[in-house]
């Protein structure tokens, strides 16, 4: 199964894309051995490697050994548009490291008060976010008014989140909420490109709104309610 993405950059320019796997992969082109080149590698859920590059440079480097990639854990969105914003809480305070996908990185506290992370790009369309740190601190979630498009998200990383708030905005069309166990409160109400919402089978959701519009299908409704009623909880569930 294909693990990763790599990307062969030339400034804003992509020159090849390779589909990686978690073992030894083959990336070969033709190109000038002197000329430099970035190598991007990406998956959702972990931080992005970059690093800019020759040939030769490389040749000399590893003397016939692989180019090892780590990726490490992270938040993960593609925010759309020029101006972005969400907001944490954490259930004590942790720091975090927001890398915008366009050369800038910044540095926040979390606490148990709200904390905005925001960011403005030069060009509108996607940027590739992750966030790396106290991930393990955050507990609520805030994407709100079109404050925070965004095309995609995976938020495994987020094992203690409890409180998930995306709404009236531009969204995902796939939200998985499987590995956030500890959620309790969902509230996607007015994703609009929303089509699935994937619950853990063993949750501990008490409310949750799905007000459109969105584009989830009835069968996507059936199965949500199966999951949410598999906990015997006063379940407060809203489905407009």
């Amino acid at each position: 199964p294909i693990q990763a993405e790599a990307f062969i950059m030339k400034d804003n320019d992509t020159l090849h894309h390779y589909a990686l796997k978690a073992a030894m992969n083959d990336i070969a082109f033709s190109k000038d051995a002197n000329e430099s080149f970035i190598l991007v590698v990406g998956k959702d859920g972990y931080s992005r490697y970059e690093r800019e590059f020759t040939f030769n440079q490389l040749k000399q480097e590893l003397t016939g050994e692989p180019l090892a990639v780590t990726l490490n854990p992270a938040l993960t969105m593609a925010a759309y548009g020029s101006e972005f914003q969400i907001s944490l809480t954490g259930n004590q305070e942790g720091e975090i490291t927001v890398d915008w996908g366009d050369g800038t990185q910044n540095t926040y506290t979390i606490s148990t008060d709200f904390t905005d992370i925001s960011h403005s790009y030069a060009t509108g369309g996607n940027h590739f976010i992750s966030i790396t740190g106290s991930l393990d601190k955050v507990t609520e979630f805030y994407s709100y008014y079109g404050y925070g498009q965004m095309d995609r998200i995976n938020l495994e990383q987020l094992t203690e989140l409890y409180d998930l708030r995306i709404g009236i905005t531009r969204s995902p069309e796939s939200i998985d909420l499987r590995q956030n166990k500890k959620l309790a409160q969902i509230d996607l109400a007015g994703c609009e490109q929303l089509e699935t919402v994937l619950l853990p089978e063993d949750n501990k959701i008490i409310a949750l709104t799905l007000d459109g519009p969105n584009n989830i299908s009835t069968s996507s409704i059936d199965d949500i309610i199966g999951k949410l009623h598999r906990y015997e909880a006063n379940i407060e569930t809203r489905f407009q």
